[in-house]
C-alpha cells in the first residue's frame, strides 16, 4: 500500500495525441458512408501523402473492412461500402490505439498478455475475437461465444503481493455496474470472481500474478463477457437479451475501462470502499461454505480489506470455495 493508498497504475490515458492513418481513413469515410472519395481528397484533407492513404486502404481491407476502389486515373476513389461495426482493432480506439493488440484467434489472451507484461510493454489491453484455449479459474475452461466479449488487462500495482485480490473485486463492481446501466438488469458479484445474473454466471475473471518479493509487478486480469449468447452449460447467462439494444465491444470495453479506473481511485483513497461496494453486491453473504481440504463449514460474511474471504473468525484468500446449498 503507498501513501496515496492502493493506486493501480493502468493506461488508460492518452499516449500521444497523434491517429494511426488507418484511423484517419477510415473515421473519414465512415462519415460519408458509400459515397467515393478520391484518393487525393483524402491526402489533402487529413495531411498525409496518396502512399498513407493507399497503404490505410490496404490494411483495412486486409482487416476485413468493406472499402472498394471505384474509377481510375484521377477520378478513382474509395467507398465504405460494409463497415465493421463491432471491430475491435486498435485503431478503433483512436488516441489510445497504443494501449491495445486484437487478435482475430489466439490460444489465450492471458498467455499473450504475460508475455507483454514480462516485456514491459506499453500495450495494455489485449482482445480476442475468439480464444481456443480460453481458461478460467482451476483449470476449468473458459468457453468463447458468438459475440462475446474476451480481453485481459494488465496492470501495475504498486502494493503488496497480499492485496493483489482487489484488483479483480474492483473488475467486478465495474462490470456490474456497465453491464446494469447498458441492460437495465440486475447482476451481482459471486466468491471469487464472477458476476451473475438472477439467472446464471454472465462473466468471469481469471487473475495472473508476478511480483518479486512482497511487491507487485503485475496483475493480469483475464474478462470473458457474454454478452448476448451463451455456452450451453448449465447456470449461464448473458447481459443481454433480444429485445433491446446491445452495445458494440468496443462501446462495452471502453465503459468497463473508465468504470475500473474510477473506482480504483476512489478506492485509493477510501480502500475501505471496495469491502462495501462488493459485499453490498454479494447475495452469498451469510451462506455456509466449505473450503477445499478441510472438513468444516464456514459461514461467509463476504470481503476484507485484503479481498479476501471473511469468515466468522478467520480469512481464506482466493482458492476452492464452495457454498453449501
Amino acid at each position: 500500500m503507498t501513501k496515496s493508498g492502493f493506486y493501480v497504475n493502468v493506461h488508460i490515458n492518452v499516449v500521444n495525441n497523434k491517429f494511426s492513418t488507418k484511423y484517419l481513413v477510415l473515421n473519414f469515410l465512415r462519415n460519408k458512408p458509400g459515397d467515393s472519395v478520391s484518393g487525393q481528397l483524402l491526402a489533402d484533407e487529413l495531411g498525409i501523402s496518396r502512399v498513407a492513404v493507399w497503404k490505410a486502404v490496404q490494411s483495412l481491407q486486409e482487416a476485413g473492412y468493406g472499402i472498394c476502389a471505384q474509377g481510375k486515373g484521377p477520378s478513382s476513389g474509395y467507398a465504405l461500402l460494409q463497415d465493421l461495426v463491432d471491430s475491435l482493432y486498435p485503431w478503433e480506439f483512436g488516441e489510445m490505439q497504443h494501449q491495445f493488440k486484437h487478435f482475430k484467434t489466439t490460444d489465450s489472451t492471458m498467455d499473450e498478455a504475460r508475455l507483454l507484461a514480462v516485456q514491459d510493454s506499453i500495450v495494455s489491453i489485449i482482445t480476442a475475437d475468439e480464444q481456443t484455449k480460453g481458461r478460467g479459474r482451476l483449470d476449468h475452461n473458459w468457453v468463447t461465444v458468438q459475440n462475446s466479449l474476451s480481453f485481459t488487462l494488465i496492470t501495475r500495482p504498486s502494493i503488496s503481493l497480499g492485496f493483489y485480490n482487489r484488483l479483480c473485486a474492483l473488475s467486478q463492481i465495474a462490470l456490474v455496474r456497465v453491464f446494469e446501466k447498458f441492460s437495465g438488469r440486475h447482476f451481482f458479484v459471486r466468491w471469487p470472481n464472477d458476476v451473475w445474473s438472477e439467472d446464471g454466471k454472465a462473466a468471469g475473471i481469471l487473475s495472473d500474478v508476478q511480483g518479486t518479493g512482497d511487491i507487485l509487478a503485475w496483475v493480469n486480469l483475464g474478462i470473458g463477457i457474454n454478452i448476448s449468447s451463451k455456452p450451453n452449460i448449465a447456470k449461464t447467462d448473458a447481459v443481454f437479451d433480444s429485445t433491446g439494444r446491445i452495445p458494440a465491444r468496443k462501446e462495452l470495453l471502453l465503459e468497463f475501462l473508465r468504470e475500473f479506473k474510477k473506482i480504483e481511485k476512489e478506492s485509493s483513497i477510501n480502500p475501505s470502499l471496495m469491502v462495501n461496494l462488493w459485499n453490498d453486491l454479494c447475495p452469498d453473504i451469510g451462506k455456509k461454505m466449505r473450503v477445499k481440504g478441510k472438513t468444516e463449514m464456514y459461514e461467509f460474511n463476504g470481503l476484507n480489506n485484503w479481498a479476501w474471504a471473511q469468515c466468522e473468525n478467520t480469512v481464506f484468500p482466493p482458492g476452492d470455495i464452495r457454498f453449501v446449498k
